[in-house]
């Protein structure tokens, strides 16, 4: 396992989760999280149900395409979420000025 890779994926990680909280980079934070799914969904998942393999062979791509499916759907919509939270804190920080 490579450690600096991983700690690295560990800090891009929290900084996205900041810049959410921030409200900043909202586009390319949402068509990150988007492009995952869609990886999820087509890349692993529907390729590995469609070919005619052998179940020990697709069982791993359904399952990782599962996870990515589920993990990156949910945390896209609460990225979302807090994007829209942020917004609303400019505006009615802006209203109040």
């Amino acid at each position: 396992m490579r450690i600096p890779g991983a700690i690295g994926d560990s800090v891009r990680r929290v900084r996205v989760g900041l810049f959410v909280k921030q409200g900043r980079y909202r586009r390319i934070v949402l068509v990150t999280l988007a492009s995952c799914f869609a990886i999820g969904v087509l890349g692993l998942g529907l390729i590995a149900a469609v070919s005619a393999r052998p179940p020990y062979v697709t069982r791993p791509f359904l399952l990782s395409g599962g996870i990515m499916t589920v993990v990156f759907g949910c945390v896209g919509l609460l990225s979302r979420q807090q994007y829209l939270a942020a917004e609303l804190r400019k505006i009615s920080a802006g209203d109040l000025c």
